[in-house]
């Protein structure tokens, strides 16, 4: 029986500033948590002086495997958001990884989401 899901055709990357903080974002297929666990230290290499490096992933398109990780940031504040846009555009087979260079203002948990 074919299964059929959603996913991503290629890595997307997105940055935005807010109160003198720097978010980068990244998306990219992933098939298992070995080619996640591999994108993630990628993200880490190639910005090892940032504060945090919050993600999700969905994976699998029979049983999909959901998990997020907020890093640092208060519980439920950045990993969990970025689970529920993937979970809610249906996408699976897929990381995002969030990077923030803190700027020196607390942005809350309402700044975070």
């Amino acid at each position: 029986m074919d299964v059929f899901y959603k996913t991503i055709i290629k890595t997307g990357f997105a940055e935005i500033a807010e109160r003198g903080s720097r978010f980068i974002a990244v998306v990219e297929r992933v098939h298992n948590r070995g080619n996640f666990a591999a994108f993630l230290e990628r993200e880490k290499v190639k910005y090892p002086d940032a504060t945090h490096h919050c993600w999700a992933f969905r994976i699998g398109a029979k049983r999909t495997e959901e998990l997020s990780n907020d890093d640092g940031e208060p519980s439920g504040s950045a990993g969990l958001p970025i689970l529920r846009v993937l979970s809610g555009a249906e996408l699976v087979d897929v990381a995002c990884v969030v990077t923030r260079y803190f700027g020196g203002t607390k942005l809350g948990v309402g700044g975070l989401m």
